[in-house]
């Protein structure tokens, strides 16, 4: 199990933080992707469905050396903001780091459309798609908190405001898993 979560932001870096971190020789990643999504989309698989995204204690064993330590870790944008993620991330993890990044929130909120607008999940302007965010994502927290196995298309693709309102997403984490395991980056840009 990972060592280490990279929470998000989406948009924020996870991305690239992965990358560099998958090229250190005493960093292990998951296997096939870089977001398990065990947290927010997979929950209801079971813990004992999460292991098996990472490397075998067998191969991890066989690729250190010298008896140095490997970490394993694990990178997702929607952990951060969604609202039962923390709380199951601290249960279930109880000794990992989490590491939240953040970027300047307007920069993450354009990015983010032009992420989900280029995969497919947007086609509204930006400009349309902030004044719909409030109507397309009303009440979705609240029903993804009630209802530990819904799922909220809108919540996940369309917040890009909600996303960027960083300070309710750090407190839920620092509540959840404590000041002492979270490490929060502001990244420029």
């Amino acid at each position: 199990l990972p060592d280490v979560v990279i929470v998000g932001a989406q948009r924020s870096g996870t991305t690239t933080i992965f990358r560099l971190l998958s090229e250190h020789p005493q960093v292990l990643r998951p296997t096939i992707v870089k977001g398990v999504a065990y947290f927010d989309l997979n929950y209801e698989r079971g813990l004992a469905w999460y292991p098996g995204h990472f490397p075998l204690r067998l191969s991890a064993r066989l690729r250190a050396r010298g008896g140095q330590r490997l970490i394993t870790f694990e990178s997702s944008g929607y952990y951060m903001v969604h609202p039962l993620a923390p709380g199951r991330l601290a249960r279930d993890l109880p000794q990992a780091k989490v590491i939240a990044l953040l970027r300047d929130p307007v920069i993450r909120a354009h990015s983010s459309h032009r992420h989900e607008s280029r995969r497919g999940f947007e086609s509204e302007s930006f400009e349309e798609a902030i004044d719909l965010e409030a109507a397309r994502i009303s009440g979705e927290a609240e029903r993804l908190a009630a209802d530990p196995s819904y799922q909220s298309y809108e919540y996940q693709h369309h917040a890009y405001l909600e996303r960027s309102d960083y300070a309710p997403q750090i407190q839920r984490l620092r509540d959840a898993v404590g000041g002492d395991r979270l490490y929060v980056v502001d990244l420029p840009g």
